[in-house]
């Protein structure tokens, strides 16, 4: 007999999207009857890009046993998983071990495909502890706790499928939620990602200062550039060989390693690819316009997002050891990471990774209503690695205009609502940032703050102080 897949209406997206949006165990249980909440699983795993097939009314021994079962696409005969849902208050008991090992009865009658058993509510200790034993490698127990995750996750990581739905473009199991990335050994460095979907409004030039700033304070930096425009790259040129010296219209020596090198067919580990800089205690991870060929684009891929997360968080990450530059190898204190303008894979792989996610934006009508995408994105990937991460939105290029003080009026509200701290530093329009730049590019060592004259260094200054005091770490 062929599957009947489930099919799905605009009604019921009307009826399930704001879970998604806006997920909450104690809502769904509250909302949802027992039946609605196997079609909102039905649905969630849709959005998921799975087929569905409802069995729920299929009872053992003649039948599956379970709500629902998972197809990679329409044209497969054999499930790729089973869901069992488990609507219980979230307050309640929860799911004891005779149920799980219940569940581990109906999943090996039905041919070792494996199975989640999902509820609102939690799983008893013991209940945890079964799945480890042997025979039970084919379950897996969602709490309430990972299905708001996985709802998270998968509401900012999906596309228009032509029909008015929004699915991922690849199914999307939960197995990562059991990766234990949050917990795993990582780089005392601390990760700074500088983000936002918007393009000019000062994403590479707060990387590069905040960078400079923490330099100033004592710290061993590596800049990570994953913008294929690589402006970041361009303004930190290789050390020249001692006894060196270039002519005025010379042009500056380049990078010979690139981060494109770390998505290859045959990966390069990021520590090979890190290259000393013209300051001595900034190292950089450099960037060209290949990047941009090799983007796979920004819907959901958690295992590629995880992979490049735990590389540049790996405790053995460290500084390189170039003859006569940066000759003392030694760990570093921050990874600061410039992004492309736009929600894209490498993008989002920079935010898994970061301990802080600092949004550059312009105070004008255009960045402001922009802001909620950056945010979903960063809400995304903290729900993909379950990891601690803080946020400050910074104002920069600022202009004392009738229209900059309206738009900033009105960030200053939303951002309180929306639970984004605002910074206090605001980073004015100076043009010794472009005078910066250019000797920068050129192979000069004069950055912004070697003017005292420069309003937007000691805004710069001021920030990196916020950042470190949200981040817990004393200056020098």
């Amino acid at each position: 007999m062929p599957t009947q897949f489930m099919q799905f209406t605009h009604a019921d997206k009307t009826r399930f999207e704001p879970h998604l949006l806006a997920p909450s165990t104690d809502v769904i249980h509250a909302e949802l009857s027992p039946k609605e909440f196997e079609r909102f699983l039905a649905y969630v795993f849709f959005c998921a890009g799975f087929a569905v097939e409802y069995v729920a009314s299929d009872h053992v021994p003649y039948g599956p046993g379970v709500d629902l079962n998972l197809y990679a696409n329409t044209s497969e005969e054999t499930p790729f998983a089973r869901i069992e849902a488990r609507r219980y208050a979230p307050e309640g008991s929860g799911i004891g071990v005779n149920d799980v090992f219940k569940f581990a009865g109906v999943l090996k009658y039905a041919g070792d495909v494996p199975g989640y058993l999902i509820t609102t509510a939690h799983f008893a200790a013991n209940a945890q502890y079964v799945i480890q034993r042997p025979g039970m490698k084919d379950v897996r127990l969602i709490d309430g706790g990972d299905l708001l995750r996985y709802m998270r996750y998968l509401h900012g990581s999906r596309v228009t499928d032509g029909h008015g739905f929004h699915r991922t473009l690849n199914p999307i199991l939960p197995d990562w939620l059991f990766s234990g990335f949050a917990q795993e050994p990582r780089t005392s460095a601390r990760i700074l990602v500088v983000a936002n979907n918007k393009g000019g409004v000062g994403k590479t030039t707060s990387a590069l200062n905040v960078g400079f700033a923490l330099a100033a304070l004592g710290k061993r930096i590596l800049l990570v550039d994953m913008d294929g425009q690589a402006n970041l790259t361009s303004t930190l040129p290789p050390p020249l060989l001692k006894g060196v010296h270039l002519s005025k219209d010379a042009p500056q020596p380049l990078h010979e390693r690139f981060i494109t090198e770390h998505f290859a067919q045959n990966p390069a580990p990021l520590q090979e690819l890190i290259q000393p800089t013209r300051f001595e205690p900034i190292s950089l991870l450099a960037a060209n316009d290949e990047l941009n060929r090799i983007d796979p684009g920004g819907s959901a891929r958690p295992d590629a997002e995880l992979a490049f997360a735990r590389s540049l968080r790996h405790p053995a990450l460290h500084g390189p050891t170039t003859a006569g530059v940066n000759s003392t190898s030694s760990s570093f204190d921050w990874i600061v990471v410039d992004t492309p303008p736009a929600q894209s894979h490498f993008a989002r792989i920079a935010i898994a990774a970061a301990d802080y996610v600092l949004i550059p934006l312009k105070a004008d009508s255009f960045s402001v209503a922009g802001i909620d995408n950056a945010l979903r994105t960063t809400d995304t990937m903290r729900a993909l690695t379950g990891a601690p991460q803080a946020r400050g939105l910074l104002r920069a290029q600022w202009r004392s205009t009738t229209s900059m003080k309206a738009a900033d009026a009105k960030l200053q509200i939303q951002a309180p609502v929306k639970g984004y701290p605002l910074l206090d530093a605001v980073i004015p329009y100076d043009d010794h940032i472009e005078q910066a730049h250019i000797a920068l590019i050129n192979g000069g060592l004069k950055n912004v703050f070697g003017w005292r004259s420069s309003n937007a260094a000691t805004e710069y200054r001021n920030a990196t102080n916020e950042i470190l005091q949200k981040m817990g770490v004393s200056k020098p």
